[in-house]
């Protein structure tokens, strides 16, 4: 079984957030995830109240696969001049120690970014 006990996880699944336009931003972007985070860990994210599944969160992760805690502001390099960069991340599903139930996973999760 998957998710035959806490902290048990899915395999990732990979994600990008492309930007455009960067222009001669030379000290990189940060980026904040936000939303509601899971009762049992507060660095995942909680689903949804319309997913049908249970027992487990969301995980976000960077790309060399090192979680991304919810609400933290992060900063990722951009090389200077470049025009268009895409950041690659990961995401899974992780047993947060409830009552794992079958179903569909909702959740929703905001990234806001900010050049230093």
């Amino acid at each position: 079984m998957e998710f035959a006990h806490p902290g048990a996880s899915t395999e990732p699944k990979q994600f990008t957030i492309d930007l455009q336009n960067c222009g001669a931003v030379a000290n990189g972007v940060n980026i904040s995830f936000s939303g509601t985070t899971d009762d049992n860990n507060q660095q995942l994210l909680k689903l949804s109240p319309e997913s049908s599944a249970g027992g487990i969160a969301i995980e976000l992760m960077d790309s060399a696969q090192q979680i991304i805690p919810i609400g933290s502001d992060q900063n990722y390099p951009i090389t200077s001049g470049a025009t268009n960069v895409s950041l690659i991340f990961f995401a899974k599903m992780v047993a947060n120690g409830e009552e794992v139930k079958t179903g569909h996973v909702i959740s929703s999760v905001t990234f806001d970014t900010s050049y230093p």
